[in-house]
């Protein structure tokens, strides 16, 4: 947080954030009003997801191209255009249909629009040095952890019965647009372009294709790629699964439910914008990313077994510890194999594989909920994280330089 650029985008995300966390909560109360059915909203909440997979390599490869400072510009754009969208669909049409039309062209166009994640981490990588690389992707997680927790408690305030009653739940979407403007506004001001003009000029020589091939042919880029798809993919079936076995298996409340991920989402940001700094420092990337892969699995095992609330309390925890530990480590081993020209379209890349396994975690965790037994999904998690560890075992414990 020393470097100026490495605070604008801590900021830049952590606002980008809150935007997303206030409507998301809300998101499936909205359709369910409208008379949205059950297919429909895991549908709309696929569809970001969907649209980021498909964008995200070729804005990190516009990023290498352009320079971070204009994607990050168009990202902040078209979020705000989609949340007015969000805001505004009720003004559109009288018609239900139509309004669930446009709410799902709104989360189309924020999930193709949503470039930050990668581009911002591309900027942790221009400004960074190579000992410094897990502590910046650390801060971005942090800005994320941050941004889930503030923006559904802004959200719960937006909704609340005065204010939903008078002004319907389109409303969060327009206060998402009013932040959206208001990060539009700093970055205009503030961000600086952190792009080396010679990466530039170099990645603007290259075909996306020939670049996407020769990454194919980077066995430690396969394998950190392979990594961050396991490791999202057992977290988003952990969060797809958990108030289920909550609500079932502990008999939690919805309120209490959202204190537990309230928790664990602190926890990772205190791992990711404190702890694993310090850890890496001391124990470097690899070690690290072992370390919080090996407890990421041992808690899922641990939820998987316990029946008792301070042992389950104890084990999300850890959870929060293993995640904040592997995300950024994991984030910054890919950067360090990336040429300079490639850490746009490389993180963009990691990034695209989270989204694809954000659309399949939740099905697969619900398949195997329904399918086999409650606990399913948590053993299948804890198997995925031992998938991480072995990942990770396979790298070099030196840093592998780019070819």
């Amino acid at each position: 947080m020393r470097t100026p650029a490495l605070r604008i985008v801590f900021l830049i995300v952590l606002m980008d954030l809150a935007g997303f966390g206030l409507i998301l909560p809300i998101l499936p109360l909205y359709v369910n009003a409208l008379g949205g059915s059950p297919l429909f909203i895991g549908a709309l909440l696929s569809s970001y997801s969907l649209a980021q997979f498909a964008f995200n390599p070729v804005w990190g490869r516009l990023s290498d191209r352009l320079g971070r400072r204009p994607i990050i510009l168009m990202s902040l754009t078209g979020s705000m255009l989609s949340y007015l969208a969000y805001g505004g669909a009720e003004f559109v049409s009288g018609d239900a249909r139509i309004v669930l039309a446009v709410l799902l062209v709104s989360r189309l166009l924020a999930g193709a629009m949503g470039a930050n994640i990668a581009t911002a981490q591309a900027v942790v990588a221009d400004v960074t040095t190579v000992g410094g690389r897990a502590a910046g992707m650390g801060m971005i997680g942090a800005a994320i952890g941050l941004g889930f927790v503030l923006g559904p408690a802004m959200g719960a305030l937006f909704t609340l019965p005065p204010l939903s009653q008078r002004y319907g739940l389109g409303l969060p979407g327009f206060v998402a647009a009013g932040i959206a403007l208001a990060n539009l506004l700093w970055a205009l001001r503030s961000l600086p372009e952190t792009l080396d003009p010679e990466n530039r000029r170099r990645a603007a020589s290259l075909r996306l294709l020939g670049v996407w091939q020769g990454l194919a042919r980077r066995h430690a880029i396969l394998l950190l790629v392979g990594a961050m798809f396991l490791l999202t993919l057992a977290f988003s079936q952990f969060e797809a699964s958990f108030s289920l076995l909550a609500g079932l298996q502990f008999t939690f409340g919805p309120s209490r439910i959202g204190l537990v991920f309230a928790y664990i989402a602190l926890v990772m940001v205190f791992m990711q914008g404190v702890a694993t700094r310090l850890l890496v420092s001391r124990l470097g990337e690899r070690r690290v990313a072992l370390l919080g892969a090996g407890l990421m699995s041992v808690a899922m095992a641990g939820v998987a077994a316990t029946d008792r609330v301070p042992l389950l309390l104890l084990w999300l925890g850890v959870l929060g510890v293993g995640f904040g530990a592997t995300q950024p480590t994991l984030l910054g081993m890919l950067s360090q194999r990336a040429r300079g020209e490639q850490q746009g379209v490389t993180l963009g890349l990691g990034q695209a594989m989270g989204s694809l396994a954000r659309i399949a975690g939740p099905i697969l965790g619900m398949g195997l909920f329904g399918g086999l037994s409650m606990r399913a999904p948590f053993w299948a998690a804890a198997l995925m994280m031992a998938g991480v560890l072995l990942a990770t075992l396979s790298l070099r414990a030196e840093r592998e330089r780019p070819a």
